[in-house]
């Protein structure tokens, strides 16, 4: 847990809050609300369910702004590092999707996550519930809050540094997992090719998600690490079985200082995700590495 020297002024507060779907449906057809409805009658969906979400939503940001008159607001498309840069803290309203995308753009700043929907999303990332927003502003305004270091990853491809660092996890494999996936693995001396459905490297946040499930061949009950734990874990997803595929290196650790080193061998559409939203083509015979990158700062209490 890390200690700050600084009080919260307003004006050092960012909101990036994340459409509903109706007014991304809206801006997309080019509707209006009338039109919207019908369409989503037409198409069999739950309407009710659809603008209730979008009113909580909604009414997660009115309230924000209600007691934080003076900070600035944009939309996640509106964000870059050079922007993020020059606040003290963002506050993201949405689900864990949304989270991990405004986390690619943070680099020491301080990011608090908000579950806008806490009805129909998870938001496991989430530091708290939009129920919980009026209670919590004068604990950020009092410096009355606590700070987690969570583990992040970098990785490079050809020795040329990715600039987004994955909070949760890093896949490489095949793009269409129904695809053979085969690369290489290089860790504490140890070589080994795998064949597979891809390979996943998961940080603690990312131990409850994706990895998760993907480990409960090897771990019935998951294999969880904390947020700030100074390793992360690799997993090769659905092995190939053969006479000639005896992995010993379907799971593991990779430590603070490690290096751990993957060379694709996926000769179709090899790609490398970043917490499933930036997608980096591999080519056959690239050289990855990966090992624990910068810290997120993120905002609890």
């Amino acid at each position: 847990m890390e200690r700050r020297e600084f009080k919260m002024n307003p004006s050092q507060i960012l909101i990036v809050p994340k459409i509903s779907k109706v007014q991304h449906d809206m801006r997309r057809m080019n509707f209006d609300k009338i039109q919207l409805v019908e369409f989503y009658k037409k198409e069999k969906l739950h309407v009710d369910r659809i603008f209730e979400s979008h009113d909580r939503q909604v009414h997660a940001l009115e309230t924000i702004k209600k007691h934080l008159p003076h900070v600035r607001v944009v939309n996640r498309n509106e964000i870059t590092k050079d922007l993020v840069s020059k606040y003290k803290l963002v506050i993201t309203l949405g689900g864990d999707n949304h989270f991990q995308y405004v986390s690619h753009f943070i680099k020491d700043s301080l990011i608090l996550g908000i579950n806008n929907d806490p009805e129909r999303s998870e938001g496991a990332l989430n530091s708290i519930t939009s129920n919980e927003i009026e209670s919590v502003i004068p604990k950020i305004l009092d410096d009355d809050f606590k700070i987690e270091t969570w583990t992040r990853l970098e990785t490079s491809v050809e020795d040329i540094t990715i600039s987004t660092l994955a909070v949760s996890e890093i896949y490489i494999g095949e793009e269409s997992r129904y695809t053979m996936s085969r690369h290489q693995l290089i860790h504490n001396n140890d070589v080994e090719e795998q064949k597979g459905s891809g390979l996943l490297i998961s940080t603690g946040a990312g131990s409850t998600g994706w990895f998760d499930s993907a480990i409960r061949y090897l771990h019935p009950n998951g294999k969880v690490i904390s947020r700030d734990a100074k390793e992360v874990q690799f997993l090769l997803t659905e092995p190939h079985k053969g006479k000639f595929s005896i992995y010993k290196m379907t799971h593991g650790i990779i430590k603070e200082n490690d290096v751990f080193e993957i060379i694709s061998l996926n000769d179709s559409d090899g790609v490398l995700l970043i917490d499933s939203l930036e997608k980096i083509k591999i080519k056959e015979g690239s050289k990855i590495k990966i090992k624990l990158g910068e810290k997120l700062r993120v905002v609890n209490f």
